[in-house]
């Protein structure tokens, strides 16, 4: 039996106000029985036994949640800390073996104690992972009290996955998967790897090697260790080996390796997922078995070529789709094998796993009706500067270590990924990588791939450490791709279109879907017919960890990419995979533009602001004529304010307003220019994070006239604070009234004026030639450096100093101001270390 509840947040704690983000929880019950198929991963044998730890877990009192106690496994979206205890007994069964806490999935980092005594961290959550108990701190017979503390805090720099990934998956905390206590014998198999190493027509050599533990030094080492692969539809071993020794030394853990030769098997493919059950086996000397320790396998060989993937020999075409585990797959193993079935249909060969490893009864489940898997780790958009970071680099070996270890033997994992984003060509990063592949090679010989975006890819940089790539072109128009260049590795396209259309009529939802539909189907043909395979991008749609700005109003966290809604309902898009991938006839659909609307805003209001303007320059002849100074005489103004001679307050403050808003509406057009930009979006989350403070400047850049009003406003207000922060720093030198250094700042402020012309025209130019959106950046560089031009010239003037010293107050007020926010968005967000990732993109 399971069970969903959710707990819905207040509308702030939906846009991500507020410091508990709570989306819903996951909850289910303890199953009654336990089996083999439950425990996918170091699951119960004749030698083993599970003790389930799924079900009631307590929660302290004043605990966030409110709650006394939930099911595990349990998790909530946010990061949060929580405190979990469980108490269990143990019957003298127990008495003499080993007992290993194993859980499946705890994000991110989860620290436990049994009876008060610490067992141990573990820091990589998306991983399962095994804790061995002292014998010392069990009580046999007795309570025993389990606690977990799960802290989901994600820091900016350090840890895996960090603080900004955007695009990707939303933040958890909780004990996500199944967890549960594992009793073996004294010596025991704590893991094993099998590797195909040569496949001859029916005839394979496997590789073992098998990591052992033993309780105490003075446990006495087992006889031997085998290995037998049996064919299950016959039950006939095909092979065994014969008993190799086991020396442990002076030391509680021990591996052994050794190779086997085996005839007549068939080969792993999706097409034939011929599976082997592999059985290791601890033997004493009079050859009765200790423990055992098994497995389903397939018997393949992977390797990359010039082009791409070479299966058994064969070049293999690659129909993959994109799909990320969230709920309602957590805690629901169950609804695993139907989803893969679904793919299997639809004519996939493929899946790649984003972003995480996913819970381990996957991996079986694609074994089974052979499908192929790419599975990576959470190493997502981390700039070069922090890769340098001994504490990400220790994750980053612990994730690929922990990953590879626990789905080795399974034949559906193609490749392992090496994380996304990611800029591969450079120095540190390319370290990195190199050294996380060397630490797979260690362990398996399949290929590793990376991910990376279009403009990275093809960039002349220094080889990338990796296999092949997985090139992210999604978005981009189809008729683009026929021009990508080639790349020293093989590449496989990831191509996928929104779904939603922001700002379009109710009507123009089916239209958006038709649109992405058709976009998909041509470039899907184009890439197929260029390469030897294509991902999809994605099965279903998923929510990220803040609202996106191409995803429209009310702010969205919806990336709705999915060829099959959250509902299961069959969007047209899927019908273009099947097309695509099980050559099916290619459903009816046409391309036609939805108008982008709201053109006509900027042209309108800035038309308007430059008729106020004009009229009151017509109308006020001493309006005119201190513009006049002011552009042709500069000095007589700044010589005015130094003698403390009056000007009119509605003047300055008219001055201030024209010249704020014309910078409103070029900054508006510019932001809705951008806002179907994920660049956009992501420096956006970056700088603002992914609560109220990106959702507000979503919603401005989807409402251009509340938009022009509101930076219309921030720089009236911002020329106020360069206006009191001028006069405190003047007080050093002499005293000047407030008045005068408001009359100062706003008449100066005249060098943005040339923004009501370009505003008028700037949202229609930048649409028309996108590349004049660098003209507008310019503009806005030009005038900002003008305005501080004629504040070293005015204040040189008015405090009668040396020009060099009036760039030091300058210098001086830009620290006084930047130092402090410069800081605190580093802190918060390495912004720094993001710089030099974003200006590559930007180029």
């Amino acid at each position: 039996m399971t069970g969903v509840r959710s707990l819905k947040p207040s509308g702030a704690e939906r846009i991500g106000f507020g410091w508990l983000l709570i989306a819903c929880l996951i909850l289910v019950s303890a199953a009654a029985l336990v089996n083999a198929a439950d425990f996918p991963w170091l699951g119960p044998t004749a030698s083993r036994q599970v003790m389930s730890l799924v079900g009631r877990w307590e929660l302290p009192e004043g605990n966030p949640l409110g709650l006394e106690a939930v099911s595990v496994p349990f998790a909530i979206f946010g990061q949060q800390h929580l405190r979990l205890e469980k108490t269990f007994s143990l019957d003298s069964t127990a008495q003499g073996r080993q007992l290993w806490l194993v859980c499946y999935g705890a994000h991110r980092e989860a620290r436990f104690w049994l009876n008060g005594r610490f067992l141990g961290t573990h820091s990589a959550g998306y991983t399962s992972f095994v804790l061995p108990i002292d014998p010392a701190f069990v009580r046999i017979g007795g309570e025993n009290r389990l606690r977990a503390e799960i802290d989901g805090t994600l820091h900016p720099s350090s840890g895996l996955p960090l603080l900004h990934r955007p695009g990707g998956w939303p933040e958890i905390t909780g004990i996500f998967r199944e967890i549960y206590l594992l009793l073996v014998p004294p010596v025991a198999l704590e893991n094993a790897t099998v590797r195909t190493q040569e496949l001859v027509g029916d005839r394979a050599e496997l590789a073992f090697t098998a990591e052992l533990a033993r309780s105490r030094l003075d446990t006495e080492a087992p006889g031997g260790i085998l290995a037998e692969v049996v064919d299950p539809s016959s039950g006939m071993v095909l092979a065994m080996s014969p008993p190799m020794p086991v020396e442990f030394g002076n030391s509680l853990r021990c591996s052994v390796s050794w190779k086997l030769s085996v005839r007549g098997i068939r080969p792993w493919s999706p097409s034939a997922p011929a599976l082997y059950r592999v059985r290791i086996s601890l033997v004493d000397a009079a050859g009765a078995v200790a423990d055992v320790w098994e497995t389903r396998t397939g018997i393949r060989t992977v390797s990359v070529d010039a082009e791409g993937i070479v299966l058994n020999s064969e070049p293999f075409r690659l129909q993959a789709v994109e799909w990320l585990e969230a709920p309602p797959y957590w805690g629901y193993p169950d609804r695993i094998a139907s989803l893969l079935n679904e793919m299997k249909a639809a004519g996939c060969n493929a899946i790649r796993l984003v972003g995480y490893p996913p819970h381990p009864a996957l991996a079986a489940v694609a074994d089974s009706i052979g499908l192929f898997l790419l599975e990576e780790i959470p190493l997502w958009k981390v700039p070069d500067p922090i890769m340098s970071d001994p504490r990400m680099q220790e994750t980053a070996t612990n994730y690929v270590a922990e990953m590879v270890k626990r789905d080795q033997a399974h034949p559906a994992v193609l490749a392992w990924g090496l994380g996304g984003g990611l800029e591969g060509g450079k120095r540190q990063t390319a370290s990195v990588l190199k050294m996380l592949r060397e630490a797979i090679r260690s362990i398996d010989d399949r290929p590793c791939y990376s991910v990376t975006d279009w403009a990275t890819a093809f960039r002349k940089t220094a080889p990338w450490p990796v296999d092949f790539l997985l090139v992210d072109v999604s978005g981009l128009e189809p008729q683009r791709l026929q021009g990508l260049p080639k790349t020293a590795l093989p590449v496989f396209p990831i191509v996928g279109y929104l779904a939603n259309f922001p700002g379009a009529a109710p009507a123009g939802a089916d239209r958006a879907e038709e649109n992405r539909a058709y976009q998909l189907w041509v470039a899907g043909s184009q890439l197929l017919q260029r390469g030897r395979g294509l991902i999809i991008r994605s099965w279903t749609d998923w929510q990220t960890p803040g609202p996106g700005l191409p995803l429209g109003i009310p702010p969205s966290k919806e990336m709705r990419y999915g060829v099959v809604s959250p509902t299961g309902e069959k969007r047209l898009s899927f019908f273009v995979l099947r097309s695509l991938f099980a050559g099916d006839e290619r459903p009816r659909m046409r391309f036609e533009a939805v108008a982008r609307g709201q053109e006509n805003t900027f042209v309108l209001l800035a038309l308007l602001l430059v008729g106020l303007f004009l009229w009151h320059f017509r109308r006020d002849r001493r309006f005119r004529g201190n513009l006049r100074r002011v552009f042709l005489y500069p000095s007589s103004i700044y010589e005015d304010v130094r003698a403390r001679r009056k000007i009119s307050g509605y003047h300055t403050f008219l001055q201030g307003f024209f010249a704020s808003a014309g910078m409103a509406v070029v900054v508006s057009s510019f932001l809705a220019f951008s806002r179907r930009s994920w660049l956009a979006d992501e420096v956006s989350g970056l700088l603002l994070g992914n609560g109220l403070g990106k959702a507000v400047f979503i919603w401005l850049a989807w409402h251009p006239l509340q938009a022009i009003a509101f930076f219309t406003l921030v720089g009236l207000f911002s020329l106020s604070l360069f206006s009191i922060c001028f006069w405190l720093l003047a007080l050093v030198r002499a005293y000047l009234p407030v008045g005068q250094a408001f009359t100062f700042v706003f008449w100066i402020s005249t060098a943005f004026l040339p923004a009501l012309i370009w505003g008028a025209v700037a949202y229609r130019a930048m649409l028309a030639s996108p590349s004049l959106a660098w003209f507008t950046v310019l503009l806005k560089v030009a005038m900002g450096s003008w305005f501080l031009l004629r504040f070293v010239r005015g204040t040189s003037v008015i405090l009668r100093i040396p020009w060099w010293a009036s760039v030091g107050l300058l210098c001086a007020l830009a620290l006084l101001v930047g130092l402090p926010l410069a800081t605190l968005l580093q802190r918060q967000s390495a912004v720094f270390d993001y710089c030099a990732y974003y200006f590559h993109l930007l180029r």
